[in-house]
């Protein structure tokens, strides 16, 4: 009898001690869901996972569980609730993509393919299955281009959450979640970490100054950020938690959703003024960007009727403020979350998104936009900038040419980190066929710039070039080949957002062979007219000899454009003659011939290429300063330096004024030169010979009746000096 009621007692304990362990159970299930619906994931993490201690088959909290996980960005662990759940008969398909998401987040690929495959047998018609398995078959194309960008983590990073800057006056703008007495130190239910607050961080050169609680007179304590700012930097959009006079405001469930407000600068003081006109208790609107001019506001949302989760908007300004929202479309939003919008000005779109092809988590893509149209597909941004984690937030400045975004990469969990990003471009292009559009191999290419820098490339056998380009630069490239016509093309990276490289297709067509045109000199005896071979063509400037003539008494070479070249012609046992030719400005093409008369003379031996030309103003035969002055005060040393010289002076003038005028003025300004050596001390016998010929010996185009400049004219106002006779009986000097 004892012993019965002792089985009895045992038993009734027993019933009592289970009662109490599931009331127990039940109190921390009542619990993780009242956090859940809160968004306090963070919280509700320990809570379920004492539920699933004592009762391990509860599917409906292994998917909470889950979800905090996922929300929390704690892949890993997401992974394995999520292949629990997809694995039980009643699993909703959903389950099973959050799975293949977490099995991408941890590089898992092959395993997310396999499962994806399955799914897509069973939910053909989800696009992001779609998505997820291009993202699987794309791991090469994302990591392509990976050498062509430098990453970099600033020093503006704390042990929280760091993420979102904006380029404001000299540095950043950011929101973080770290430590700080200024704003208080309220922790988030959601990650466990202190709420985000607004910190500006001023760029010193290559590093940042510390950073500082930004604009605290419009923050709160709950959640600030991100942001964005107009082009001037006095109006500013925050993304908020949807908190007034420190509560709360909710309806439709217990969760606290996010909101836009609207701030200016005052008298270098914010003031908030007043909060987005389509924010809502019940739904979120995050993340605001404007356009370049201010007239564009994008931003994130869950409002009814989007696609999915959160939906890019757009609201145009109006007189009236802001105009009704607009989904972006299906061609930028997916079943899933679409976030952190921002349009550079050069009209590129960028945005986050996890229900694209990707390398997991939120992913960063960019698109074109024109005129309030996208006009091309939205094109992942590839490794390092995006991973297998979250990357987000992407924001250029053009002034330090640095891209700026935030990523979890790291630490794998809610704890994201600012990053930079320089990407270096290329310029990839073609040299084609007009007509045929087929490659032309063998195609000078030149890249230019502004500062003369200019680089040299050949095109390929398929026609394509290459060149490495930078941001900020204009640039023009250009292709030529002998035979074809040139083309060019201008392109700049001035405030341009560098994802993708540049090309220039360069058309060229077969013209007709050009016609090399000469530059001729026939020598010839003045006396007997007979050509005289081997004379030789040398230049004045720099006493090198351009060649000989032939048996014919000619010498020829390619005439260049605007050419001026002063030649002397010598031949031994001839007085050396000089020449002066000049197609400067020339517009008909032609050759350009001279015939020069060589006369007989003494061998005037090491003299033979020696010469001076003095020239004069108009209508002046006296020796002018500086330059004729110098040159006459050469002519007297080197007689003095070889007395055995003498010399022969020509004169010339311009064709201005009557022929019978021009000779005397010539003669003039021959015994002006002489008369010039003989008052510095030269024996006027040294100068043997004295010759004019007026306007009778034009070195250029400029005869009567010709349009010409005073620096033409001036060329044919000259005397020309040359040596013509040593004497022997002279000491010669060497």
């Amino acid at each position: 009898m004892k012993s019965k009621l002792f089985l009895q007692l045992v038993i009734s304990v027993m019933l009592v001690l289970a009662g109490m362990a599931a009331t127990a159970q039940q109190a921390h299930l009542q619990k993780g869901d009242e956090f859940y619906n809160r968004l306090a994931y963070s919280e509700a993490i320990p809570e379920y996972e004492k539920v699933l201690e004592k009762y391990p088959d509860l599917t409906a909290v292994k998917i909470k569980l889950a979800d905090c996980y996922r929300m929390t960005g704690a892949s890993e662990k997401a992974e394995r609730w999520y292949g629990q759940i997809a694995e039980s008969a009643d699993a909703k398909p959903v389950y099973t993509f959050y799975y293949v998401q977490a099995l991408m987040n941890n590089k898992k690929y092959e395993k997310a393919k396999a499962v994806l495959t399955e799914y897509q047998k069973n939910n053909p018609d989800d696009k992001r299955a779609v998505f997820a398995m291009k993202s699987i078959e794309n791991m090469p194309v994302y990591f392509k281009d990976t050498a062509s960008y430098k990453t970099a983590k600033p020093n503006i990073n704390s042990e929280n959450g760091d993420f979102c800057p904006v380029v404001f006056d000299r540095g950043v703008v950011f929101a973080s979640s770290r430590e700080t007495q200024a704003m208080g130190q309220k922790k988030h239910e959601w990650t466990g970490q202190p709420f985000l607050n607004l910190f500006y961080a001023e760029k010193r050169g290559s590093v940042f100054a510390s950073p500082v609680p930004f604009a605290t007179n419009v923050q709160i304590r709950y959640n600030d950020g991100p942001v964005c700012f107009n082009k001037k930097g006095n109006e500013i959009y925050i993304t908020r938690n949807n908190i007034e006079r420190s509560k709360a405001l909710t309806r439709k469930s217990e969760a606290v959703r996010l909101k836009i407000i609207h701030a200016i600068k005052q008298d270098d003081k914010w003031k908030e003024t007043e909060t987005f006109k389509y924010n809502d208790d019940n739904y979120s609107c995050v993340h605001p960007a404007l356009n370049e001019d201010g007239t564009l506001l994008f931003f994130s949302s869950d409002m009814p009727g989007g696609y999915g989760g959160m939906d890019l908007y757009v609201c145009e300004k109006d007189s009236g403020g802001w105009g009704k929202p607009k989904n972006l479309g299906e061609k930028i939003n997916t079943g899933g979350n679409d976030l952190f919008p921002y349009l550079h000005e050069d009209g590129t779109f960028v945005f986050a998104s996890n229900s694209r092809d990707g390398l997991g988590g939120l992913d960063i893509y960019w698109c074109r936009m024109k005129n309030n149209v996208f006009t091309t597909e939205p094109v992942n941004i590839g490794a390092p900038v995006n991973s297998s984690e979250d990357d987000f937030g992407v924001i250029f400045d053009n002034t330090s040419k640095t891209g700026y975004y935030s990523s979890n990469r790291e630490s794998k969990n809610a704890n994201d980190d600012i990053y930079t990003f320089k990407k270096m471009l290329k310029l990839k292009g073609l040299v084609v066929e007009k007509k045929s559009e087929k490659p032309i191999p063998g195609a000078t290419v030149v890249l230019k710039n502004k500062s003369g820098a200019d680089i040299q490339s050949v095109s390929k056998e398929d026609g394509s070039f290459e060149f490495q380009i930078e941001c900020g630069i204009d640039y023009a490239v250009e292709a030529t080949k002998d035979g074809w016509s040139t083309d060019n093309y201008t392109f700049s990276t001035v405030n341009y957002f560098p994802v993708e490289d540049l090309f220039a297709t360069l058309r060229l067509e077969k013209v007709a062979p050009k016609k090399i045109y000469q530059l001729i000199v026939k020598v010839i005896d003045k006396e007997t007219r007979q050509p005289i071979n081997t004379a030789a063509i040398g230049l004045d400037e720099t006493d090198k000899t351009l060649g000989y003539t032939d048996a014919k008494g000619i010498w020829k070479q390619q005439l260049l454009p605007n050419t001026n070249l002063h030649m002397i012609i010598t031949k031994a046992g001839y007085q050396a003659k000089v020449i002066y030719m000049s197609n400067e400005g020339q517009t008909s093409e032609k050759d350009y011939e001279f015939i020069v008369e060589l006369r007989r003379g003494n061998d005037i031996g090491p003299f033979d290429k020696w010469y001076k030309i003095v020239y004069f103003d108009f209508d002046k035969s006296n020796i002018r300063n500086p330059d004729a002055a110098k040159t006459m005060m050469e002519v007297v040393e080197f007689l003095k330096a070889h007395p055995e010289a003498r010399l022969l002076m020509n004169s010339y003038c311009d064709a201005r004024g009557t022929a019978q005028y021009n000779m005397k003025l010539s003669r003039r300004r021959a015994e002006g030169a002489t008369q010039f050596l003989v008052d510095h001390g030269i024996d006027r016998k040294m100068v043997e010979k004295m010759e004019w010929g007026g306007e009778s010996m034009l070195i250029n185009k400029c005869a009567d009746g010709r349009l010409c400049s005073e620096e033409d004219h001036q060329l044919n106002r000259r005397t020309e000096i040359r040596v013509i006779r040593v004497e022997r009986g002279v000491t010669m000097k060497q």
